[in-house]
């Protein structure tokens, strides 16, 4: 319990002095501003994944973990790459036809990236207000916007669809956007023009041939380790390096109408720089380390948590679970004194020991006992290993070019 509660006071401590859009001046603290300025920087471009910006921005933390004497944690090195799905490509010659007569992609129908390839043959169903139909082998018409959509495909899915068509009454016009989202629905999706859903009818031959291909990227984690010399264990400090780049529709931007930087100050340049400085000041104390630390900046995180959930899949094949991992996401806009921490249910007296620890702080601290969430210890959670996650919360400036 003692090694804990110096760890978790050290962090609590650090995160206490990052607040780096304050007046405050602690010596400390500029050693954080300046990986803050670096990785938030115009240069950096907003970090996408997959970008030659997210290479240089995980070049950056590997660079400065061996300064301050940390080893790579795999025989490959700091930068532990992993591909992934950045956005998926319609491919041409989608064929579509009613009734056996094709129709015309981009005038009468359109496939939206999200949708699985498809090779099927079937018949229409209208899914409009009928609660008792039956969808099971059919492809299911309905009225929905885009933005609707994928909410409703789920449902029907669970029904026994095999597809969807969908379409908005009045509206003939098309989203015949041929790249977009890495999210793949689990059955196939077609648009169609208002006029041409209005000659569908319950039991009407319906066939549909397309192919949605997959783009990958690849980009990192970085992993190092600072080995005690007699340990007990690990530990795991972790934030995510990525962002969001130049924004956009389907990057998850609070406005995509505006196609510029991304900078990602607070999310999550901040939390990066506040782990290379828990791991610098715990590396001048490594002689009192009884566990070995290992700090973790995330890749992909925007993407749906992909980096974490690689490390945390690899750790618990190889058995090499840390005793715990700490979260660092959005801690640098630190308002009112308050600051937020998860996960204090997910082992036993961490509740008690963040409110001993706060009676020094004096924060205005939130508590949630979960250790899920939509950031990267939920992946660590997932594999049973216990967590707290440190935040100062969200703002108006979150996902937008102004988090600077």
């Amino acid at each position: 319990m003692r090694r804990k509660y110096i760890i978790i006071s050290l962090i609590i401590i650090v995160l206490n002095n990052v607040n780096l859009f304050s007046q405050t001046t602690i010596s400390d603290s500029v050693f954080m501003k300046k990986s803050l300025m670096t990785l938030a920087s115009e240069s950096m471009k907003g970090r996408f994944p997959g970008s030659i910006e997210d290479k240089k921005a995980a070049d950056f933390i590997a660079d400065k973990l061996s300064e301050h004497g940390y080893v790579a944690y795999f025989k490959s090195g700091m930068l532990a790459p992993f591909s992934f799905t950045n956005n998926r490509s319609v491919q041409p010659g989608a064929m579509i036809s009613l009734k056996g007569v094709r129709l015309s992609e981009n005038i009468d129908f359109s496939i939206p990236p999200f949708s699985p390839d498809c090779s099927v043959k079937s018949e229409i169903v209208d899914g409009n207000g009928q609660k008792t139909v039956d969808y099971k082998g059919k492809f299911v018409k309905i009225k929905s916007a885009k933005d609707s959509i994928r909410f409703i495909v789920t449902e029907l899915a669970d029904k026994g669809a095999v597809g969807v068509i969908y379409y908005l009454e009045g509206v003939e016009s098309l989203d015949d956007s041929k790249t977009g989202t890495a999210y793949q629905m689990r059955i196939p999706v077609v648009q169609v023009r208002a006029s041409v859903a209005t000659k569908m009818n319950d039991g009407d031959s319906f066939e549909a041939d397309y192919k949605v291909k997959p783009i990958k990227e690849t980009t990192y984690n970085v992993i190092a380790i600072l080995k005690a010399q007699n340990s007990i264990g690990t530990i795991l400090i972790g934030a995510h390096y990525d962002h969001l780049g130049m924004g956009g529709k389907e990057t998850g931007s609070m406005r995509p109408d505006r196609n510029e930087i991304h900078y990602g100050a607070d999310d999550n340049a901040s939390g990066v720089s506040a782990i290379i400085e828990i791991g610098r000041l715990l590396a001048k104390s490594k002689k009192e380390l009884k566990y070995d630390v290992v700090i973790a900046a995330f890749g992909a995180e925007e993407r749906g948590l992909l980096g974490s959930s690689v490390l945390a899949d690899t750790l618990a094949k190889l058995d090499k679970r840390p005793a715990i991992m700490f979260n660092l996401d959005m801690v640098g806009r630190m308002v009112g004194n308050k600051f937020q921490v998860g996960g204090v249910g997910t082992f036993k007296g961490a509740d008690s020991l963040t409110d001993v620890i706060n009676r020094q702080m004096m924060l205005g601290l939130t508590k949630t006992k979960d250790g899920m969430g939509p950031s990267d210890h939920a992946s660590f959670y997932n594999k049973g290993v216990p967590v707290l996650y440190f935040t100062t919360g969200v703002h108006q400036q979150y996902h937008t070019p102004d988090d600077k």
